[in-house]
This record gives C-alpha cells, sequence and structure tokens, in this order.
C-alpha cells in the first residue's frame, strides 16, 4: 500500500446500532460480529500487556481485524493495523510497531497484570473464550487481582461451556482439587474428557490416571493405557513414564519390558525423575535391556539429584 493511499476502515460498532431495526437480522449480526473484533483485540492487549516484551505489534491488530473482515484479505497486516490505530488512536496507540521491537528488542514493558485484567475483563464480559479462560487463571493464580478460586472457576467454566479445552482441563483440576468448589471426582473427569477429546494433553493424561485409579469413573486399565499412550505421543513426561510403568507391570497390556524401556527412556530425556530412576532400575535388573551397572548408576544419579527418594536408597 503506497503512503498516498488511505485505507478507511468502516466498523458497525454496537453503540451505533439502532435498538430496533427493520433490516433486523443483518444489522445484529454485522453487531455482533464488531463485538467479537473488539474482544479479539482486547485480548491481544491483555497478552501484549502480561508479557515483559512487547510482543503484539501492529501488524497483529490487522491479522486479528481480517478474522472477522475477510475483505481485508488481500490488505498487508501491517498496513490494516496501522489503519486501526488511526481510526482508535486512544485505544491502540500504545501497540509498538514491528520492526521497531525486532530491531531493539530491549524494549520491553513492565509486566503489569492488573492491566492485564483490566484488558481480559473487557474481551471477556464479550465472550471471548480465551479472554475469559486467562481471567479465571489471573484470578487463580492471584496476578493482578486477589486468589479468588470461585471467582476463577466462574471464568473457566464460561470459556468451558465454549469448547476452550484448556479451560475444561483447569476446571477438571479445580473439581479434582477441591479449589473453589467441593471435590467431585466425577465432574473433574467430564471436563478432563471434553478437554482430551481436543487433544489436550494434560487432559488425556489425567483422565488416564483417573482410569487407572478407578477415581470418577470404574478402573479400566486399557482405557487408562490407551489416554495414557494419546498423551505420551504429544510428548507428555507423566504420560509416558505412566505408560513404561504399565508395559512393565502388564497392566492393560501383555507385560513388555522393552517397550516399558523406551517410554521410560523418553520421560527419562525430559528430565523426569520417576522415569530417571526406573530406567535405572531396568539396566540395574536386565529388564528390557542387558544389564549395565554403570549406565544404571548414571540414570539413579540423575533421579537422586533431583530428590527422587528411590534413587537415593540406590545409590546409597
Amino acid at each position: 500500500m503506497s503512503e498516498d493511499s488511505k485505507l478507511e476502515i468502516v466498523v458497525a460498532t454496537k453503540d451505533s446500532l439502532p435498538v430496533r431495526s427493520e433490516t433486523g437480522s443483518g444489522l445484529v449480526a454485522r453487531g455482533l460480529r464488531a463485538a467479537k473484533l473488539r474482544a479479539e483485540l482486547d485480548a491481544i492487549l491483555a497478552a501484549w500487556t502480561v508479557n515483559r516484551i512487547a510482543t503484539v505489534t501492529t501488524a497483529d491488530l490487522g491479522r486479528a481485524f481480517k478474522l472477522h473482515y475477510p475483505v481485508y484479505a488481500d490488505v498487508p497486516d501491517r498496513d490494516l493495523g496501522l489503519a486501526l490505530q488511526s481510526k482508535y488512536p486512544g485505544f491502540y496507540d500504545h501497540i509498538p510497531d514491528g520492526p521497531d521491537i525486532d530491531s531493539h528488542p530491549d524494549l520491553g514493558v513492565p509486566q503489569d497484570y492488573k492491566e492485564a485484567v483490566r484488558w481480559y475483563k473487557l474481551a471477556a464480559d464479550q465472550g471471548h473464550a480465551s479472554a475469559q479462560y486467562n481471567l479465571g487463571l489471573m484470578y487463580a493464580t492471584g496476578q493482578g487481582v486477589p486468589q479468588d478460586y470461585k471467582e476463577a472457576l466462574r471464568w473457566y467454566k464460561l470459556a468451558a461451556d465454549q469448547g476452550h479445552a484448556s479451560a475444561q482441563y483447569n476446571l477438571g483440576l479445580m473439581y479434582d482439587n477441591g479449589d473453589g468448589v467441593p471435590k467431585d471426582a466425577v465432574q473433574a473427569v467430564s471436563w478432563y474428557r471434553k478437554a482430551a477429546d481436543q487433544g489436550d494433553a494434560d487432559a488425556q493424561h489425567n483422565l488416564g490416571f483417573s482410569y487407572a485409579t478407578g477415581q470418577g469413573v470404574p478402573q479400566d486399565y486399557k482405557e487408562a493405557l490407551r489416554w495414557f499412550r494419546l498423551a505420551a505421543e504429544q510428548g507428555d513426561a507423566d504420560a509416558q513414564h505412566n505408560l513404561g510403568l504399565m508395559y512393565a507391570t502388564g497392566q492393560g497390556v501383555p507385560q513388555d519390558y522393552k517397550e516399558a524401556l523406551r517410554w521410560y527412556k523418553l520421560a527419562a530425556d525430559q528430565g523426569h525423575a520417576s522415569a530417571q530412576h526406573n530406567l535405572g532400575f531396568s539396566y540395574a535388573t536386565g529388564q528390557g535391556v542387558p544389564q549395565d551397572y554403570k549406565e544404571a548408576l548414571r540414570w539413579f544419579r540423575l533421579a537422586a539429584e533431583q530428590g527422587d527418594a528411590d534413587a537415593q536408597h540406590n545409590l546409597g
């Protein structure tokens, strides 16, 4: 886009729409779309505010705008962002310019959780699921607001009901731990399953753990194995360790020390202390691998340095 040309941004804001209109649905739909856009940009500003290094750029604004106004798809992101900044100077002036941030990485902004909460709240009140989730996270951790599990639960629920997988997982965790709500393993499993079905590895692991231990569901090792595997294949170290343990003990699957060793190794390489200990034990006993005391010692030491009591005992 040349400097001579100007991009005219036409947005029907919620305030500009008539209360009643004979054209009806078209105007309402456009107003709702504009509200979603505003929520999207509010959430972007919140994400920018919560990070020490300013990562939201003028181009990010343009990209967010295109999500709701695809008619501008061919306009360069940064040009569209600049046009937005020009139209709403009081709201967007503090968004940094991409090239300046790239060339001056030390141009960070102070971490400001209270300001982030303000932006998240603006977006969350307009139904933005990610903002609702992040606002719940702020209340759960006490960042920018006094810690309040009940308020965290409320915002997680709003996001979870919109299908936000991380909110569904965190909601399950709150029911599991009894944070802001009475402990309820059945409810925890219900929310874990919703997130797990969307591919959330943490939820898949916890759902597997629920089946393995019979918490909130009848104990079912095969089902536990299935969910552990899905999470393990995504690189979840806890799931990799637990999958290894199930192969080593033959729970839900024929006993297979070599397969157990493979999963222990994947978790151990990520620094998982229990997996490091079990890998050491495999080398010490020759289960699934030729017996090798030096290799056993190496893995026991790595686990012991992380405070694993069994590994410390084996070294003693």
